[in-house]
């Protein structure tokens, strides 16, 4: 396969692609942090706007996710397009027990 926007050497393409992962790993874990920050204000009878927080939190996380995984590149700015299919595609075939995202 050759690609259009990120290095088809091997190498170079596993160096991109780690970042990406190790993103999503990192929204995993904050995402996880915001649900438990939430739960914990929410059953505190904290503020709204602390609970609003919390959810927008998880919330902005997981659309990152999804922006990076989503192979229709449904968000994407036309300009971004097939780049952002391209990437998708790429980390599908890199980690296949990655579902899909929801849309």
């Amino acid at each position: 396969m050759e690609n259009n926007y990120f290095p088809n050497n091997a190498k170079e393409l596993s160096r991109v692609m780690e970042i990406y992962e190790q993103e999503i790993l990192n929204r995993r874990e904050w995402i996880n942090e915001s649900v438990e920050r939430y739960n914990e204000s929410k059953d505190n009878s904290k503020r709204p706007s602390v609970v609003i927080n919390y959810a927008m939190s998880i919330i902005n996380h997981a659309m990152v996710v999804v922006r990076m995984l989503d192979k229709k590149a449904v968000s994407s700015r036309k300009s971004d397009k097939e780049r952002s299919k391209e990437r998708a595609k790429i980390l599908h075939e890199r980690n296949p027990g990655i579902p899909d995202p929801p849309l």
